[in-house]
């Protein structure tokens, strides 16, 4: 426990994990140049994923255990202490800030000029109440995740608060920014009703601050989806089915059939698709966002020579 819990970095580690990060997240929409957030904006924070939780006791008790900032399993790399996207947004503003359910309190900042103000926020997800808090706001970030864990299957391409999310954005009367994690591929049903997406993977422990340098324009959005984001599960490789009476006997792989006493149920997987996945199955296809999409802050313009 004791090693685990050691302090194996340093201060170029921690700038080296936040460039990282921060080159990772992808511009995927930005609907009348929301992005970036303008000075004096007031802004509602809004969905429970925008302060993740990060329960290292329980990460250190199950090893293939994942959440919004890492993925679960054998290889995974554990923070300690991550920054949510509440965390990084409160390390960049020194203004007044007042959440939902809760009084007004100032919060500890960085030297950095504020960019904007955050006046309401609703770190629940109860829709009623983020409602409320965006009728005080001119803009409102709204957070969802999911993420994935070695030995099991996501049980969709959904967001965990997939429901919560689009709600909220269907009763939105301000522009939004929907803030995406996830650790592959997800289904993004609502973008349509988002003014501008941001989205990354599991960026681990500077991920609330690399998406606040983005939000704020401190660092130009540069990264790149390397996965499609499809309009349906359909677009994707569909899951393996499970055979009935075959069970796994071992780690390694022998089954037997019958009943129980297994190591797990005895998946058919038929791959008859071969290489034509993702971008390579999908080129005729609409799709919600492409292979390769990614926007920045900066314009470009084409003209021919004289």
């Amino acid at each position: 426990q004791e090693m685990l819990r050691a302090r194996a970095t340093s201060d170029e580690h921690v700038a080296l994990s936040r460039q990282i990060a921060t080159e990772s997240v992808a511009l995927l929409k930005n609907g009348g140049r929301l992005l970036p957030l303008q000075s004096g904006s007031r802004v509602a924070l809004v969905g429970s994923a925008c302060d993740a939780r990060n329960d290292i006791d329980a990460m250190l008790r199950q090893w293939n255990l994942a959440n919004y900032y890492t993925i679960g399993g054998s290889g995974r790399t554990i923070p300690l202490s991550p920054a949510s996207v509440a965390a990084g947004l409160r390390a960049a503003w020194e203004k007044r800030v007042e959440y939902a359910g809760e009084g007004p309190f100032h919060l500890p900042l960085d030297p950095a000029p504020p960019a904007v103000e955050v006046v309401n926020g609703d770190h629940d997800d109860n829709v009623d109440l983020a409602v409320a808090a965006m009728e005080r706001a001119d803009v409102a970030i709204v957070c969802g995740a999911t993420t994935a864990a070695e030995s099991e299957d996501r049980p969709s391409l959904l967001l965990d608060q997939s429901g919560f999310i689009g709600e909220v954005l269907a009763r939105a009367t301000i522009p939004t920014v929907l803030v995406a994690m996830t650790p592959g591929a997800v289904l993004l049903p609502f973008a349509a009703n988002a003014t501008a997406i941001v989205h990354t993977f599991l960026a681990g422990q500077e991920t609330g601050h690399a998406i606040a340098d983005v939000l704020l324009g401190r660092e130009n959005p540069s990264g790149k989806l390397p996965v499609t984001i499809p309009l349906s599960e359909e677009q994707t490789v569909l899951p393996c089915q499970p055979v009935e009476g075959v069970h796994i006997s071992s780690v390694a792989g022998l089954w037997t059939q019958g009943g129980g006493g297994g190591y797990g149920v005895h998946y058919d997987c038929d791959y008859t698709e071969s290489l034509h996945v993702g971008y390579l199955g999908l080129h005729d296809e609409p799709v919600g966002f492409p292979f390769g999409h990614g926007l920045s802050y900066t314009s470009f313009g084409y003209e021919w020579a004289e």
